[in-house]
């Protein structure tokens, strides 16, 4: 059986566009897992993108091409109304997108891709893969610090 890993929005919009270390990295780090994310992830790598082209970050076509790679890529995509409580719990730490990410992994008992730091203060019982710091490699399980 596959590993399972949870991507958060900025981890998936990185693997979908982006060109640099960082983006090979999660690049390689998902090969031959089984990706997850709650279900809003295309909205939210939708606003990701839109930003990024309102910044002159990336061109519009690049955006499409971006979205349509969402569309098709095996991502299973699970339903947030489960993860309620736990992600209403979270919201002292973590944005609510980013405590459904979380819960997700402890339900599934996965481990979370991230490259956000709001992840360092949460307290969680799944494992955490910071990949803004390959280098030194910071991957933590349960509580980060």
């Amino acid at each position: 059986m596959k590993d399972t890993l949870v991507l958060d929005s900025g981890t998936l919009t990185a693997f979908l566009v982006g060109t640099d270390e960082q983006a090979e990295l999660i690049r390689s780090s998902l090969a031959g897992a089984r990706l997850a994310a709650p279900f809003g992830v295309d909205l939210q790598v939708s606003g990701l993108l839109h930003t990024l082209v309102q910044a002159s970050l990336l061109p519009d076509a690049e955006a499409v091409r971006a979205l349509e790679l969402l569309r098709v890529m095996q991502l299973d995509r699970h339903d947030t109304m489960p993860l309620t409580t736990r992600t209403w719990n979270l919201r002292h730490v973590l944005r609510p997108y980013d405590a459904a990410c979380a819960a997700l992994a402890e339900v599934l008992d996965a481990e979370l891709l991230t490259l956000d730091p709001a992840f360092a203060t949460a307290s969680l019982s799944c494992p955490i893969r910071d990949l803004r710091h390959p280098a030194d490699d910071r991957s933590l399980t349960m509580k980060r610090s």
